[in-house]
């Protein structure tokens, strides 16, 4: 008697076990992270943007996992550095996508790196969120589906109220435009000429210069 006792408990104390150790199971796959991607200048002279970058995901990410994640599950944040090369910016964001697996890539530090993988975005449909870069092509870039996003500016929308700002303060008249010589460049050169042709003033000349001469 007493021993069958015994089996009837070693058997109840297994199945409680096991019941317990499904649903630890349970919780700690619940409970892994949500991994947000981010690719930024980590390094170099744009390092300290790319930081500023880093710390308002970080503290919007605390605020989120304080109350309690999304979907019972925290946020993570996965870095890369693009050292505001727009090759190394690309290798980044597919590193994140394909390896690291994260929901999201956030990035778009520079306009050339964030049009290096405007396409990519596109063609993985996966959602990638700037929040710094101008270029107006980064949003404006043609897709029949488009998976980019931005919270930054919008060069077209910055050039036309320079121009207007330029014209009510200075009385400007005759302007010229010294421009970066990369894609950042080129939006603002289309955004600065249009802003200008609306309102019939002719443009003196455009200058360029390299990311090399800053």
């Amino acid at each position: 008697m007493i021993f069958e006792k015994l089996k009837t408990t070693v058997k109840k104390t297994f199945y409680l076990a096991s019941a317990a150790l499904l649903v630890s199971s349970i919780n700690v796959q619940a409970a892994e992270p949500i991994k947000i991607g981010l690719v930024a200048a980590l390094s170099g002279q744009s390092a300290k943007s790319g930081e500023a970058i880093t710390r308002g995901l970080t503290i919007a990410i605390d605020e989120i996992n304080t109350r309690g994640g999304v979907l019972g599950r925290p946020l993570e944040l996965i870095r890369r550095d693009d050292e505001s090369n727009p090759s190394k910016g690309l290798l980044a964001a597919r590193e994140l996508i394909q390896r690291e697996k994260v929901a999201v890539l956030f990035g778009g530090l520079d306009t050339p790196v964030s049009m290096a993988i405007v396409p990519l975005a596109n063609q993985m449909k996966f959602p990638f969120m700037g929040v710094w870069a101008a270029g107006t092509p980064i949003t404006k870039n043609g897709a029949k589906e488009n998976y980019v996003f931005r919270v930054s500016a919008v060069d077209e929308i910055v050039d036309e109220a320079l121009v207007k700002y330029a014209i009510k303060k200075y009385a400007m008249k005759k302007p010229g435009m010294i421009l970066i010589n990369n894609p950042w460049g080129e939006s603002n050169e289309q955004g600065f000429k249009a802003a200008l042709e609306s309102r019939d003033i002719a443009y003196t000349g455009i200058e360029r210069i390299e990311s090399s001469d800053l």
